[in-house]
């Protein structure tokens, strides 16, 4: 008994000996050409899809093991584990509209404060409260903004969504651990 092939496309009969569908024209690969080779792009893009997705989920866990979210009013930072939120913490809105939120963080050598001002109704420009408070126009933590330093302690203060954001910081170097989510 002679074992019938069909066209995997069309389902059209084929000879023994087919290399192309009469019917369709599809290409008919031959029993001799392996698996893999009839496969090979997608196997490639399967395995490149896979360590992508393996490297990505090492990067994020390892990531998130040496820190934590914090909230500080309407914003949330990433910063390293070893500092803890100090419990005293200040938040307070006044007759217009404005609300500042400030928290401490310790480790057992610095201390990290956040202070995160917002108004509804105003608009925060960052260049007028530099001119009250001044500092040196910089770019830090993927915001422009101004820099300062004071017997020690660092400070940065810049504008995310008409929200007045300032980290007060032991050492400048604090701030590369930081990130703005």
């Amino acid at each position: 008994m002679q074992n019938i092939r069909y066209c995997p496309d069309c389902g059209e009969p084929l000879p023994e000996d087919a290399s192309y569908c009469k019917n369709c024209g599809i290409k008919i690969s031959s029993k001799k050409e392996s698996f893999f080779k009839r496969n090979l792009r997608p196997i490639i893009l399967i395995a490149i899809v896979l360590v992508i997705a393996i490297v990505v989920i090492t990067f994020s866990s390892t990531n998130n093991l040496d820190s934590q979210t914090v909230d500080v009013g309407t914003v949330n930072f990433k910063m390293p584990l070893e500092f803890n939120e100090n419990t005293s913490f200040f938040s307070a809105e006044n007759d217009s509209g404005i609300v500042v939120t400030s928290k401490t963080f310790e480790s057992s050598t610095d201390v990290i404060m956040i202070t995160v001002m917002y108004s509804s109704d105003a608009y925060v420009d960052a260049n007028l409260v530099n001119d009250q408070i001044g500092g040196h126009k910089q770019e830090m933590l993927g915001y422009n903004g101004f820099l300062r330093e004071s017997h020690g302690t660092y400070s940065f203060s810049f504008v995310k969504k008409n929200t007045l954001i300032t980290i007060y910081a032991s050492d400048i170097e604090l701030f590369d651990e930081i990130t703005v989510l």
